[in-house]
């Protein structure tokens, strides 16, 4: 399927965010950005936008192919909303038990947590950066006159504020 430069554009600055927020917390991570997984035993697969171990990036750090039997899914899953939803996704995301989902439809950023009977449920705080309201990303999205370094650096700026609040 095509996808738009609009979403293509909010895919690229949410991915570009998520790196920000990962390097001023000092959380290492493993980008998988848009790549394909498959599993035999629920006779499917899928596509993110964007994923990335978190939790478990020392657990896939070395390794250049996913393996479903032994290999964690991502700890993060983006998706970007402008021409889809991602509920209808949301129950694949749940049998390969990904524990989060950030969808951003170009208005809202919504956080869903997996919950252990194999649900998603819509939270206030990402479990992968929790001292960061990650909804409150949408203010840095590219307005006609903001520029991609800028609206980084306003979330650094942003971050570290948040970071620097905390006791």
């Amino acid at each position: 399927m095509t996808t738009s430069t609009r979403h293509e554009r909010y895919k690229y600055w949410l991915g570009r965010f998520v790196d920000t927020v990962a390097e001023e917390l000092n959380k290492r991570m493993v980008p998988g950005g848009s790549m394909t997984f498959q599993r035999e035993d629920v006779d499917r697969g899928f596509e993110m936008d964007e994923c990335y171990w978190i939790a478990n990036a020392a657990s896939v750090r070395d390794k250049l192919t996913w393996d479903p039997a032994i290999d964690p899914p991502p700890d993060l899953a983006v998706e970007i909303e402008v021409s889809r939803s991602v509920l209808d996704r949301l129950s694949i995301l749940a049998a390969f038990r990904v524990p989060e989902v950030w969808c951003y439809d170009g208005q809202e950023l919504r956080v869903y947590l997996l919950q252990s009977d194999g649900t998603y449920q819509s939270s206030e705080r990402s479990s992968s950066f929790p001292p960061i309201p990650v909804k409150e990303l949408v203010r840095f999205f590219p307005p006609a006159e903001n520029d991609l370094l800028d609206a980084i650096a306003s979330v650094r700026r942003w971050v570290r504020k948040l970071v620097s609040s905390q006791p």
